[in-house]
């Protein structure tokens, strides 16, 4: 048999594979390597590291929001929720418009019979936005109930945001 030659390491005519030394020593360096290109690249472009592997949470939450709601248009309420609740789950994040999960997690929760969540969830929304649909459908939801008084009080307010 021929004889295994190995440029660049100690003992080049011998059967030896690098030591693990030698292969961490090799995985450093290019880590070195690849820290120094994006370093060099943010500094010439001037775009920060964070910029980088920032993601757009305002995409993501409209992604989910849209995907609960072709769920909910399926009648399948359950998954519908479990996509608002992964929208609603970046709210820290400085969601725009994260009352409209709020009351779509509430239709998809009434849908299902359970007034109470919905009720909850409506007036998440009409905390963060009053608007005249989020009185309403928590109005309807309070009639269910047979909370009558709650669901007039919501009905008024209702008008009363849509003059506003």
């Amino acid at each position: 048999m021929g004889e295994i030659i190995r440029f660049g390491n100690k003992g080049a005519n011998t059967d030896e594979i690098s030591t693990p030394r030698e292969k961490k020593m090799s995985v450093k360096k290019w880590l070195t390597l690849i820290v120094t290109i994006i370093t060099t690249f943010c500094t010439v472009t001037g775009i920060t590291i964070y910029t980088l592997v920032e993601k757009d949470w305002q995409k993501i939450a409209e992604k989910y929001n849209n995907d609960g709601l072709e769920l909910y248009n399926l009648g399948k309420y359950e998954e519908s929720i479990e996509a608002y609740d992964k929208a609603i789950e970046l709210e820290s994040k400085g969601i725009d418009d994260i009352e409209v999960c709020y009351y779509n997690r509430g239709r998809a929760y009434f849908k299902m019979g359970n007034y109470q969540k919905a009720i909850g969830d409506y007036t998440m929304a009409i905390e963060i936005s009053p608007k005249s649909k989020y009185y309403s459908d928590r109005a309807v939801t309070y009639e269910k109930i047979g909370e009558n008084e709650k669901a007039a009080l919501d009905n008024i307010k209702a008008l009363t945001a849509i003059i506003e």
